[in-house]
């Protein structure tokens, strides 16, 4: 059975603790050792500092139940994967990424990027991850005019299931697919009084009785303004990418089914720094609970479990080249709130699997889902690239299927033939070329920056 920390396990994150845990204490001198000698030896590499902070009082055991993001198997994404409506194609198109990124100085009339927010006892880090992107890409996609806060408790309580506690973890596209599907209330932190939903599943009793059984009558608080259904926003699709992908040929995979894996960390850059934030998650070592500064990279300690967090930013420090992440564990944690992971050999797997969505400030309900039909794609099977429930022809994509014969199971095997399309006019869009022989459609207003192919 899950465990959750009881009240007193997570005070305010400003505090630092007075008694370290014994295994933490060993950690830290581990950690503290182990550069000690790579400094004596002349090695080079990453190299970060541990040491106390509010969390490494607490038994590694119950801190366990702070990393709560279910990551789903190789073989479970690839076999429904949710791809990018844009890939570009490196080698074809003139993409310039910048060698240090911060989504926080890019856009710097969305003051919840460099928020850090605290998930308290609650194993809410999925969620936490997830309503953190949608706010900062609702602001960016409004052109840095719109500002809101996305509910976690929300998500927590509405993201599927019956009578489930997502305290104990759920998967990182929850977040996302509630997002499109249901919409999401605005909501602050715990007792910040914030938005038609603020988070209360912070400690103790709380922790234990959130369940999805509360939707059903989930209501703004008294004196919002708002009642639960007007105050949802929506994203219009939710997409998925990484190694997990990487030389993916799956048919479903659309455009997106080129992404090669020497071009992975460059594709997770471009993504970023055209729509924003991400969800990204790692496998947790007892180590990471006592980072305060420098690269991280995993030294020592027990697995704890899978963390969601979110992704906002990449740079170069001592010659090593990092991923800039914000956690959900309070100012008081890391470098304040953040954390720099080694990037580009996929450390724990933070290069594997990340997932997000569009969002559009102006929606007040979910996308219609439509039939696709492309005009260009006239006399050719069609399908969605946004999620299968989404079906809109702005996210639509065309082929021509071709069959060859197969004598041993005495029928066909079809395979699709890449044929370049021509777009319609309405909605405004434009051919792009994802893999040098796949081209497909997109509303460029839904999709930022989307350039013709060549």
């Amino acid at each position: 059975m899950q465990r959750f920390l009881p009240v007193v396990a997570l005070l305010s994150a400003a505090l630092v603790s007075t008694a370290v845990h014994p295994d933490h204490k060993d950690n830290i001198e581990k950690v503290k050792r182990y550069f000690a000698n790579q400094a004596r030896s002349g090695a080079g590499g990453a190299r970060w500092e541990a040491g106390e902070n509010h969390l490494t009082e607490k038994d590694p055991e119950d801190l366990k139940d702070l990393c709560g993001t279910v990551k789903p198997t190789r073989s479970q994404a690839r076999s429904n994967y949710h791809p990018p409506a844009r890939v570009p194609n490196f080698s074809k198109q003139r993409i310039q990424i910048d060698t240090t990124f911060d989504a926080a100085s890019r856009w710097q009339n969305c003051p919840s990027i460099k928020q850090v927010r605290d998930q308290g006892g609650c194993g809410s880090c999925w969620a936490f991850a997830g309503a953190e992107t949608l706010s900062d890409r609702y602001c960016i996609a409004s052109g840095q005019t719109k500002t809101k806060t996305f509910s976690v408790q929300d998500m927590l309580i509405c993201s599927g299931g019956q009578n489930v506690n997502y305290c104990g973890g759920n998967l990182a596209r929850a977040a996302y697919t509630m997002a499109v599907s249901t919409g999401v209330v605005s909501g602050g932190d715990y007792n910040s009084g914030v938005g038609c939903l603020p988070y209360t599943s912070y400690s103790g009793a709380a922790v234990t009785a959130t369940s999805t059984a509360q939707c059903a009558n989930a209501t703004c608080i008294s004196g919002y303004g708002k009642t639960y259904a007007q105050d949802k926003s929506y994203a219009t699709v939710w997409y998925e990418l990484g190694s997990y992908y990487a030389n993916n040929n799956l048919s479903a995979g659309g455009a997106a089914a080129s992404i090669k894996n020497e071009s992975v960390v460059r594709q997770i850059q471009y993504e970023l720094m055209t729509n924003g934030p991400l969800t990204v998650q790692i496998k947790v070592y007892n180590d990471f609970f006592t980072y305060k500064s420098g690269v991280y990279q995993h030294i020592t300690g027990d697995y704890a479990g899978g963390h969601g967090m979110k992704l906002i930013g990449w740079g170069t420090e001592g010659g090593v080249d990092y991923w800039l992440v914000v956690n959900s564990w309070g100012y008081g944690w890391g470098l304040n709130g953040t954390v720099k992971i080694l990037r580009g050999v996929n450390h724990l797997g933070i290069e594997d699997y990340l997932v997000t969505a569009l969002v559009d400030p102006n929606l007040t309900q979910p996308v219609a889902s439509a039939a696709c039909n492309l005009a260009g794609c006239a006399g050719r099977s069609q399908y969605a690239m946004a999620p299968a429930n989404v079906c809109s022809t702005n996210f639509c994509a065309c082929y021509y299927y071709t069959g060859v014969w197969n004598a041993a199971k005495n029928g066909y095997d079809w395979q699709q033939s890449p044929q370049v399309i021509s777009c319609p006019a309405t909605p405004t869009a434009q051919a792009f070329d994802a893999s040098g022989s796949v081209q497909a459609c997109v509303d460029k207003t839904k999709i930022p920056a989307c350039a013709a192919s060549g």
